[in-house]
């Protein structure tokens, strides 16, 4: 029951609704990515998944969302409630990713989450 598709009907009848699917969808790469396509209010985090699977498969994956021009949609994320000492580890993902820019590991770790959340960014400083 975790295929992002299932979705679909829900965001048809609301098509400005804000959703975020966690873990970006893993393992359904190809249907995560249909429904972002179709759907300009879906957000992803990669929590969970970020430290949890091997880090050649999260760099491929989140590699895919940003070459599908995803990079203002994917917040980062940690489920990292009774491991506390994976925050390190899941932070350096994202810092370490060399196929993204300074400007994109800033939006997945701040920009993109302000922005879903309809925060104040000048109350966050």
């Amino acid at each position: 029951m975790g295929n992002p598709l299932l979705l679909e009907d829900l965001l048809a009848r609301h098509p400005k609704l804000k959703v975020w699917v966690m873990h970006a969808g893993y393992p359904m790469i190809d249907e995560m990515i249909a429904l972002m396509g179709a759907n300009a209010y879906v957000y992803v985090d990669v929590a969970g998944m970020i430290w949890s699977y091997p880090l050649a498969e999260v760099n491929d994956y989140i590699k895919r969302l940003v070459q599908a021009g995803f990079e203002k949609r994917i917040m980062y994320g940690t489920d990292l409630m009774i491991w506390p000492k994976l925050l390190e580890t899941s932070i350096g993902v994202i810092e370490n990713a060399n196929y993204l820019s300074f400007d994109q590991k800033r939006d997945i770790f701040f920009n993109n989450a302000v922005r879903f959340f309809r925060l104040d960014e000048n109350k966050l400083k």
